[in-house]
């Protein structure tokens, strides 16, 4: 079995075609789902996992999400679901998981065991006080870093969600993967509390999205003080899903 990782892949269909193209932001995202598939279906095998790690479905309620599951759904392979800032859909986790097939699985600051690995997962938000601008230098208009969410009440909410998660995981002798959508550091692996957290629980693999359009991404992250930090946004891996474990 191997473990794989995507992340935000933004989905929106409905009878069968996508109500909102992610292509506006860029020509890389032409038939993005289209991309993803191919190359997961030369990789993936049935008894893989694969993390997605939130930022799944443009939908607005778990009533228009069913056509977005079902992509996946399609594909080969387990599936472990967190949710992203843009998972409006999602509601109670009883309600999320009800929608999965048997051995498909959604995390919202708990913890599964799955075979010789304790994978926890959680959304996480934004990290106070990292800084962004550059690793955008390439981009024009930066307008968009500024409208970062900076809601501090939600953050210590994610934070403690994730300290218990954490709490839960850190003394299990199994290899020991995170899931969240928000970075807790900036792609040159600066120290946060969020990063002690996760050293202190010795987790081995920590996984996330959100970010999209960094220049040359395979530069950034990797490994620190004993966790390996991946960055799996769609566009980063050029929609081929990573492989991690």
């Amino acid at each position: 079995m191997n473990i794989w990782a995507i992340g935000d892949p933004h989905l929106s269909f409905k009878n069968g075609k996508l109500a909102k193209p992610m292509s506006k932001f860029g020509d890389q995202w032409v038939d993005h789902p289209e991309k993803i598939a191919s190359y997961w279906k030369q990789v993936i095998q049935k008894t893989d996992l694969v993390c997605v790690v939130g930022d799944i479905s443009w939908a607005l309620k778990i009533s228009e999400v069913e056509e977005d599951l079902e992509y996946f759904n399609n594909l080969p392979g387990h599936k472990i679901y967190i949710r992203g800032n843009h998972d409006f859909w999602w509601a109670s986790l009883k309600k999320v998981n009800d929608l999965l097939p048997a051995n498909d699985f959604a995390l919202n600051g708990n913890v599964l065991e799955y075979d010789d690995f304790v994978i926890g997962g959680n959304r996480l938000w934004d990290v106070p006080g990292l800084l962004w601008d550059p690793y955008y230098e390439h981009v024009a208009d930066k307008s968009f870093l500024t409208k970062a969410d900076n809601d501090q009440k939600t953050y210590l909410k994610e934070k403690a969600r994730l300290e218990k998660c954490l709490e839960e995981i850190k003394n299990s002798p199994k290899t020991k993967i995170l899931l969240l959508h928000y970075p807790p550091t900036t792609p040159d692996l600066i120290g946060t509390e969020i990063c002690e957290m996760i050293e202190d629980a010795k987790i081995d693999h920590c996984i996330f999205g959100h970010l999209h359009g960094l220049q040359k991404p395979n530069d950034f992250y990797g490994e620190k003080n004993g966790v390996q930090y991946h960055l799996v946004s769609c566009d980063m891996v050029d929609f081929k899903i990573k492989k991690i474990i």
